[in-house]
């Protein structure tokens, strides 16, 4: 069992972690942020019960009365926001606040600069109470929610469009819901009650320090510190701030003054004191083949650690150069066959970027951030690495849809296929719009890294059937506006009436990879 180290810490510099790291505490009691080792006052008349840091290194706060941000220096704003218990926030890689509210139940997305907010989507509870709930932004952008609303802890796995799946715990976590961040390898950490749990993503429970109390109290707020390999959480009945070993193996910190109601903790790592980052894969865009080779302007996604410490960063129109895309994003260097990438998204274990143009064959990977570049990553580029827009969220009893568009916007499915999303079969003549990547040159030609001005041609000889049937194809270039995206404008063919209707293509005599199908009806 473990003891409760706690005489002759109080007010001294932290025990037993090497400090490299700064730690921001929510003083819920005192109304401030309070910075660890050093003990100073950050911000005043700030409540925090969670803390997220943004892209410039403000703190933002949820608590009972709304969100509030603070500056670096101390700068406090309130951010207007709708009525509610914010209970939790985390920001996306577009910047915005993602705001739990657990009076209401529903997950808020609000505007940084105008406080404009919007409801993502409500999670689903047993009654009407108030819940202790969390939310946070995965690696892939979609959201994390966690509620023990029934009693004991449930996870939703929430999409930024508003589809709510429940991950189906293999054990039930009890009360009391406290903290909630993510491991390395991407698992889930939650502390509820006084212990330390850790969730796959495929709901996988463990919990860590043989199901010892790690406090005499109970626990709230949870972050990991990268640079000593722990997990930092609070007793905020005892005022302790705890460190926690991956095994478990809990030491107390910092005990009594300055700490008063501690219920929140967010790690700041010294960027010096972090390991290089680490490439464990990287394969094509998923949504378009996750193919294991890629193509000169096709896209790659990057998986491994250490990648960011800020939250997840999606590039915006600020970040270009005219036409031209950033090669950096918050200071994540990516380059292929020794070429810089353009990075179009980074998170601490992931990046999106689009491959430069680099000569085909075996070639390698490298990330560098401010702490280092990693050990090469090898990677074999073709000269196309052709595929359809066609992500997991498409899949339809068992069958991959391609996804296709008609050209009011809606979404060619049967009818009612996926909840949510409007759809309606394509009609024969009926001309409907593809998406892709990998498709290679285009004539005018144009450089990676650009939007494209205006419209193209593939250089490449392109087709695409329905079944066994050719489609007319009126467009077959980039898209007019966007980086790297192909748009394929077909004519559906005359073809009998099928939900079920295979959909291939040909370029440059070649058959994609992909089995896909779509749907047809008079």
């Amino acid at each position: 069992m473990f003891s409760f180290p706690r005489s002759g810490i109080a007010g001294l510099a932290l025990s037993g972690v090497a400090c490299a790291s700064t730690y921001i505490v929510g003083n819920y009691h005192a109304s401030t942020l309070l910075s660890l080792p050093n003990q100073s006052v950050v911000a005043s008349g700030i409540t925090a019960v969670d803390i997220a840091v943004d892209a410039n290194g403000n703190f933002v706060t949820a608590a009972e009365g709304g969100l509030q941000r603070a500056t670096p220096a101390g700068a406090v704003t309130t951010i207007n926001a709708p009525s509610g218990q914010w209970e939790s926030v985390a920001i996306d890689a577009q910047g915005n606040y993602l705001a739990a509210d657990n009076s209401n139940h529903v997950v808020w997305r609000v505007n940084a600069a105008s406080s404009a907010a919007s409801q993502v989507a409500a999670y689903p509870v047993c009654n009407s109470t108030l819940d202790d709930v969390k939310v946070r932004v995965r690696a892939d952008g979609n959201y994390l929610v966690l509620s023990d609303n029934c009693g004991y802890v449930r996870a939703f796995l929430m999409t930024p469009a508003g589809s709510v799946t429940e991950i189906v715990l293999s054990v039930k976590i009890p009360l009391a819901l406290g903290g909630l961040t993510f491991d390395p390898g991407g698992n889930y950490m939650v502390v509820s009650g006084s212990l330390l749990y850790s969730i796959t993503p495929s709901g996988t429970v463990t919990t860590l320090g043989s199901g010892n109390p790690l406090a005499p109290g109970t626990l709230v707020g949870l972050a990991y510190d990268p640079a000593a390999a722990v997990y930092l959480t609070c007793d905020w009945r005892n005022n302790t701030l705890y460190s926690v070993t991956p095994a478990g193996v809990a030491t107390a910190l910092l005990a009594g003054a300055p700490l008063s109601m501690p219920e929140a903790v967010v790690v700041i790592p010294s960027p010096a004191s972090l390991p290089a980052p680490t490439i464990t894969s990287a394969i094509s865009a998923s949504g378009f083949g996750a193919f294991s080779s890629v193509a000169p302007g096709s896209w790659i996604e990057i998986y491994g650690n250490n990648f960011s410490l800020n939250a997840p960063r999606l590039w915006t129109g600020a970040d270009f150069v005219g036409n031209t895309a950033p090669t950096q994003l918050s200071g994540v260097q990516v380059k292929i066959g020794g070429q810089n990438a353009f990075v179009e998204y980074v998170s601490d274990q992931q990046i999106n970027a689009q491959v430069p143009a680099i000569g085909t064959g075996a070639s390698q990977i490298t990330v560098t951030t401010a702490w280092g570049a990693s050990a090469p990553y090898n990677i074999v580029v073709n000269p196309t690495e052709a595929g359809l827009l066609a992500p997991p969220s498409f899949q339809i009893g068992g069958k991959q849809y391609v996804v296709a568009q008609h050209l009011d916007g809606t979404y060619v499915l049967p009818p009612g296929a996926i909840s949510g999303v409007s759809s309606s079969q394509a009609k024969p003549g009926e001309t409907i719009v593809i998406y892709g990547v990998g498709f290679g040159q285009v004539t005018p030609g144009i450089g990676e890294g650009q939007i494209e001005p205006g419209q193209s041609q593939l250089a490449s000889q392109f087709q695409m059937v329905f079944g066994t049937t050719q489609a007319q194809v009126t467009y077959d270039g980039l898209a007019p506006g966007l980086v790297g995206l192909y748009q394929f404008n077909v004519v559906v063919p005359q073809i009998a009436n099928s939900d079920l209707v295979p959909l291939g293509f040909t370029l440059a005599g070649g058959s994609g990879a992909q089995t896909l199908y779509s749907a047809v009806h008079q």
